[in-house]
């Protein structure tokens, strides 16, 4: 029968699922006529050809180097008469006839929408007649017009194909998802959409766990822009996770959610998840539910999510998800009217009667929690309670007489009364050598799965604020949750991943070690939360010591010492008839990583121990996922290897060495840069090594990249790379063998200029400031690079070698500034300021206080 689905309150003046997008508005009369005109004209050219291949007008066609003939021949390219194609027409009616009559009806719709005044038909002797004229050149411009646009667009389409090269490992027609239309087969239009939409998707999840949150938001941008990305309802969804699981942008999850939902049939309406996910967000108070305008009452907040939910749950009668949530929903709106209940009668102790509100509060709480009880009960139930009947019909008697008739045929075999006894072989042990799984860790129970499910979906969503109150509060008030499910480790791991969510790593990780005393620590997933709370919790303290993250280093080493994590131990136990399988976290093995790649920039990259682990897990990361940073952090780690040893190029097996660091670091920031373009940091440490290895317009050619995304460019690689490229520009620095080859006065200058002035836009050092005047010197700008080095020499004052390096250079300076002393006493008094700096106040004199 059919059932009485509501329609969704509005809220806030607004809908609660907004109306979808208004429809591309079809073609007009003008635009049906070019069109068909378009397929007219491909019709003709199959006729063409036709014509060509009867009258054997035809010749094979070169098609590769060395004059490599192709398999389909050229037809009336050579050998075609003027009008001969005309009078092969006017030979063959039936072609004309069918061509004519398939076009007139667009003509006839275009002169009736475009002429209005037209003549009917046939000629009426008066000034009407001159109209056909006008009707004539009307039709024969949208042909022309027509035909113009088809021959420009294969024009350009047979330029691309002869000129424009595919890059390495990206399919043909697929180089760059902005690829004009025009220019690509529809077919390859397509590959290169998908290939640029997986991309995307790819760098937001890398960006999201390099904590750079502001990328992420500007790929889901570039997603939506996407053809057919803006009517996409799982990227809106996943955009609405996304703002929920970094920062709990609870306004932003909300439009999104909504523009999701848009996009859905009006009478399929929102899928589970997304009903879901808007109830979770209307009902979490804490948080506020509006962009622009007042926000919503708590009673409106409650009737949105309860209407969102019994509209899913009346149009799929025979699912138990939403009616968990409707008891969620209840039990949180009920849980806080009692609380403000109680609030009230507080404040009121000292009153002689109870206040009308307060007990209205207390009968509200009442009906809610009634409701709430109810909707438990119908998720609880059996399934067969929303299909036919309450009961089914049932006959003993015609039941055994049926099953002794089929004993009788031999249609089965009556079972035995008793079960008969376990073999000896096959009872368990007395006292089993290792302890059962089920001893170990706590199971929940069968009849919570739903309710779990539940939980988890809240987590997916990244709304950690109900999780703590299911597992515990509506456990004990309503037993949504048995005992033995809420002591499983299950529950226990859905409420330290709710803490995280919520940014409180000190609760998780005492939550994680009294799993360990009271249940098991064999859980690799506890491990790897605990690493990932201690990891999380030092960055955001802002430090970045090895000391710092030795405990998220300790974690993340229990959780790889689970058997099975890449262990060795399995190989030979098992013949592999399969390919092996990846199995792993590369996030895991990015966290390790960059710990150990601390330990090795503290001991000035000397502990080689240190250095190559960083590389072992930089490279099993990049077995599991192909990462821009894994490669980006390798290529470093081989730079930095490589700057400790000897510069001089002399031959030696040593400089043979240093060469091949440096490529294979070459290699690895070249990767690094064919995943994610748009990062200047991985094309800073390319300009690096090119520099190092003397490829000097390669070097030139990626500074300019790395100019043009200066603004996400950070302060240390500026810095480090403003001072490389100062090195390789001046001749008194080079090693033996580099001047003249690697090392060449001026050579990058002007960019190690330009790079020092970024960086102390980031950050105003006295180590920026010596760069940017030493580089002015070289350049031979001397007066700036004199007020360049008083500026350094000030901000250096905790560092006398440096500030006596930059007096030394600074005075040159001002030597070679003839006729310009005051540049010189400039100095001076920087110095001499410096000086006092570094001596610190003068002592006071007790007797001239007194």
């Amino acid at each position: 029968c059919p059932r009485n689905i509501r329609p969704l309150p509005d809220v806030g003046g607004r809908s609660l699922v907004p109306p979808p997008p208004e429809k591309k508005l079809p073609p007009t009369v003008v635009e049906e006529l070019e069109y068909e005109a378009r397929r007219i004209v491909g019709r003709l050219a199959g006729e063409f050809a036709r014509m060509a291949h009867e009258k054997g007008l035809e010749e094979p066609q070169i098609v590769g180097p060395g004059g490599l003939v192709g398999e389909h021949l050229l037809l009336g390219h050579k050998g075609v008469p003027q009008r001969a194609f005309y009078e092969w027409l006017k030979e063959n009616p039936d072609v004309l006839q069918g061509l004519s009559a398939e076009l007139r009806p667009a003509i006839a719709r275009m002169v009736r929408s475009e002429v209005p005044d037209a003549p009917s038909s046939g000629l009426c002797g008066n000034e009407s007649d001159a109209r056909y004229s006008g009707i004539r050149d009307l039709v024969l411009t949208h042909l022309f017009r027509a035909l113009n646009h088809d021959v420009g667009l294969y024009k350009r389409r047979r330029d691309t194909s002869l000129w424009r090269s595919t890059p390495n490992g990206v399919a043909e027609g697929a180089e760059d998802a902005g690829e004009d239309p025009s220019f690509v087969k529809p077919a390859q239009l397509m590959a290169q959409q998908k290939a640029r939409d997986k991309e995307l998707r790819r760098l937001a999840f890398e960006y999201e766990v390099l904590g750079e949150y502001h990328h992420v938001v500007r790929l889901f941008g570039d997603l939506l822009q996407l053809p057919g990305g803006v009517e996409d309802s799982k990227t809106w969804f996943s955009y609405a996770r996304f703002w929920m699981r970094c920062g709990q942008k609870q306004p932003e999850a909300l439009d999104a959610l909504r523009h999701a939902m848009s996009f859905r049939p009006e009478e399929e309406g929102p899928c589970i998840q997304e009903a879901a996910f808007m109830a979770c967000i209307m009902e979490n108070h804490a948080l506020p539910c509006a962009i622009e305008g007042p926000e919503l009452a708590p009673s409106a907040r409650f009737e949105a999510a309860r209407s969102v939910l019994e509209n899913y749950a009346d149009k799929h009668p025979g699912e138990r998800m939403p009616l968990y949530f409707l008891f969620a929903v209840h039990a949180l709106e009920s849980y806080g009217v009692q609380a403000e209940a109680r609030l009230s009668v507080e404040a009121s102790a000292n009153a002689t009667q109870r206040h009308p509100a307060v007990e209205a509060a207390e009968a509200a709480a009442d009906g809610l929690r009634a409701r709430a009880t109810k909707f438990l009960d119908l998720a609880r139930a059996a399934p067969d309670i929303f299909r036919g009947s309450l009961s089914s019909p049932s006959f003993p008697e015609l039941e055994a007489l049926s099953r002794s008739e089929r004993l009788a045929r031999g249609e089965f075999v009556e079972p035995p009364a008793e079960a008969p006894s376990t073999p000896a072989a096959w009872q368990p042990e007395r006292f089993p050598a290792f302890a059962a799984p089920a001893e170990i860790h706590k199971e929940p129970e069968e009849e919570d799965a739903i309710a779990l499910q539940c939980i988890d979906m809240m987590l997916y969503f990244g709304i950690p604020s109900f999780v703590r109150f299911l597992i515990s509060a509506a456990s004990e008030a309503y037993g949504f949750l048995a005992p033995r499910t809420v002591q499983s480790e299950r529950c226990r791991l859905q409420l330290i991943k709710a803490s995280m969510l919520s940014a409180d790593w000190d609760d998780a990780i005492d939550q994680i070690h009294k799993l360990f005393k009271t249940a098991s620590d064999r859980l690799q997933e506890a491990h790897v939360l605990l690493g990932e709370c201690h990891y999380r919790k030092a960055t955001a303290a802002g430090t970045r010591t090895s000391a710092a993250f030795a405990p998220a280093l300790e974690a993340f080493g229990d959780a790889l010492a689970f058997f099975g994590e890449g262990d060795s131990r399995m190989g030979g136990q098992l013949p592999q008839t399969q390919p092996a399988r990846k199995v792993g976290d590369p996030v895991l093995h990015l966290r390790v990583a960059s710990i150990y790649y601390m330990l090795a920039e503290e001991s000035g990259f000397a502990d080689a121990e240190a250095m190559e682990k960083a590389v072992e897990h930089y490279k099993r990361s990049l077995e599991l996922a192909q990462t821009a940073e894994a490669w980006r952090n390798a290529g470093i780690c081989q730079y930095r290897q490589a700057c400790l040893l000897n510069r001089d190029l002399d031959g030696s097996d040593n400089m043979r060495r240093r060469q091949g660091l440096l490529r294979d670091a070459l290699r690895f920031f070249t990767e690094a840069n064919m995943l994610d373009r748009g990062r200047p940091q991985v094309n800073a440490w390319l300009v690096t090594c090119s520099v190092e290895l003397g490829m000097v317009q390669v070097a030139k050619q990626t500074l300019r990249q790395v100019l043009r995304c200066r603004t996400d460019l950070d302060y240390a690689s500026a810095f480090e790379l403003a001072g490389v490229l100062l090195r390789f520009s001046d001749e008194r620095r080079a090693a033996q063998g580099e001047r003249g080859v690697l090392v060449l006065d001026g050579r990058y200058a002007s960019e190690a200029i330009a790079l020092a002035r970024i960086a102390l836009e980031r950050q105003d050092s006295g180590q920026a400031h010596l760069v940017l005047a030493q580089a002015l010197a070289v350049q031979g700008e001397l007066a700036a690079a004199v007020e360049e080095f008083c500026a350094a020499v000030e901000r250096l004052d905790g560092d006398a070698a440096r500030q006596d390096e930059a007096m030394q250079a600074g005075r040159e300076c001002a030597r070679r500034l003839v006729g310009e002393p005051r540049y010189a006493v400039l100095l001076e008094e920087a110095a001499v300021a410096a000086e006092a700096a570094r001596r610190g106040p003068p002592p006071v004199d007790e007797d001239d206080d007194a």
